[in-house]
This record gives structure tokens, C-alpha cells and sequence, in this order.
């Protein structure tokens, strides 16, 4: 079986699908192409978490530290072996706590990325539903001793990024979430934003499909031939050749 198309997106997972929906709505035919079933899509990694303020400034080196302390004097929560015994992860965290700050190029480009994604789903959310809320983040605390050596790692680093925080107070946080119990004080960032993950690319799927975008399920590898029409793909699945 022939398939004719101007562009191949490989992935058929949250960036897949927006990608092909750029294309195909500048006039591309395109065809999604996957190898994995939705269940196994890295799309569930980070639970629809859309973070221009939080993702930054976790790049710091106390911010790493205290999160590795939290960890170990947890003894509710194991440790992943990945991160303790894994040689390219211990290499790689040497490293990092080596330098006492991550380029502040590098954060700029992580939050740039975020808001550009903030504005891309404001938009893709008036066509389809997928529980897109800017309702911001909270990060709760249960003394001041935690609050200010938060605040000591992350004050630098929101001001060189012109990211919004706010303290709150005990009153304050209950208001918000009445349900979360001893917590003294909470950060709020204003501009984090959550969708799920599911509901948006099963309606971002109907939505390409009825541009008339193609998709291919199943696939293990893929051979192509340009031609001037477009781009011949003979494809092979789990049973074989179709």
C-alpha cells in the first residue's frame, strides 16, 4: 500500500501531534507514524505540567542538594538506583554541583520554550478540549527554616528572569487548598499551567484527521524515496510488509 505526503512526523505524541497540526494547517499533507501504543508516550512524563516558573529556577545547585536530602531522609520514598548507582548519572551530578549555578542562558531558553507552550495551547484550546487551566503552582512548606532556604536559591535567579512569585501566608494557603494540612507557608507561581495529557491528543488526533492527516500505528521501521509529488514510504509493521 502507497502513501503520498509532503512531511513525515515520527511520534504521535503531544509534540508529534503539534507538529503535524502546524504543518497541515500551512497545507502539508502529512503522515503521523508511530511505533508505540499511547499508554507507553513519554506525553505522560510530566502529568500535562506546563512550568515557565518552576522548571527554571529548579536548575540551581542548592535547589539539587536540598532534593537529594529530601529524598534520603525520607524513608517513605526510595531512592531510584538510576540516579544513586548509575555511572553516567553520578558523573553527570558531580558536574553539576560542581558549578553553583546553571547558565542563566540555559534557564532563559527553558522558560522562553514554557511561554511560547503557554500561549500555543491558550490558542489550540479554543478549537478542542483538553482541561487547559492557568491556575498556577504552589509549593508548601511547613516551617521557615524550609521557606528561606528556598527562597535564598530561587530570589536570584526569578529576578534575572522576570519571574513572578508570591509568599503566602498559613491563612492564605487554606483559601486556596482547604484540604492540605500542616503547611505553614507556600510559593505561588501565577504563570504554570496544567492540561491532561489523554484528552489532548486523543481530540488533537480527531482534530488532524479531519484535516486529513494520515496516521500509521504499529510501525518498526520505515523506508523512503523523494520524488518530486512528495515522499514514497514503504513501511514494515509487527506482521510484516503492507
Amino acid at each position: 500500500m502507497s502513501k503520498y505526503a509532503d512531511a513525515i512526523v515520527v511520534g504521535g505524541g503531544i509534540v508529534g501531534l503539534s507538529i503535524a497540526y502546524r504543518l497541515s494547517s500551512n497545507g502539508y499533507r502529512v503522515i503521523v507514524v508511530d511505533e508505540q501504543d499511547d499508554s507507553k508516550k513519554a506525553s505522560y512524563a510530566n502529568a500535562g505540567y506546563i512550568s515557565p516558573s518552576l522548571g527554571p529556577i529548579s536548575l540551581t545547585r542548592g535547589g539539587l542538594i536540598d532534593l537529594i536530602k529530601w529524598y534520603l531522609s525520607n524513608g517513605k520514598v526510595k531512592v531510584s538506583k538510576d540516579l544513586l548507582f548509575s555511572m553516567k548519572g553520578m558523573l553527570w551530578l558531580k558536574e553539576f554541583i560542581k558549578n553553583k549555578e546553571v547558565s542563566i542562558s540555559n534557564a532563559k531558553a527553558i522558560r522562553d520554550m514554557a511561554l511560547y507552550a503557554i500561549e500555543w495551547y491558550k490558542g489550540l484550546s479554543k478549537l478542542i478540549n483538553f482541561n487547559y487551566k492557568v491556575n498556577g503552582l504552589l509549593e508548601v512548606y511547613s516551617s521557615s527554616n524550609t521557606l528561606e532556604s528556598r527562597l535564598k536559591h530561587i530570589t536570584g535567579m526569578c529576578n534575572k528572569l522576570n519571574i513572578r512569585y508570591e509568599v503566602l501566608s498559613k491563612s492564605r494557603v487554606k483559601e486556596l487548598e482547604p484540604r492540605l494540612k500542616k503547611v505553614e507557608y507556600a510559593i505561588y507561581y501565577p504563570e504554570d499551567a496544567m492540561l491532561n495529557p489523554k484528552m489532548l491528543m486523543s481530540n488533537l488526533r480527531m482534530l488532524l484527521s479531519s484535516m486529513g492527516v494520515m496516521f500509521l500505528k504499529n510501525i518498526k521501521h520505515i523506508e523512503y524515496s523523494n520524488y518530486k509529488d512528495g515522499i514514497s514510504i514503504a513501511y514494515i509493521n509487527a506482521d510484516g510488509v503492507d
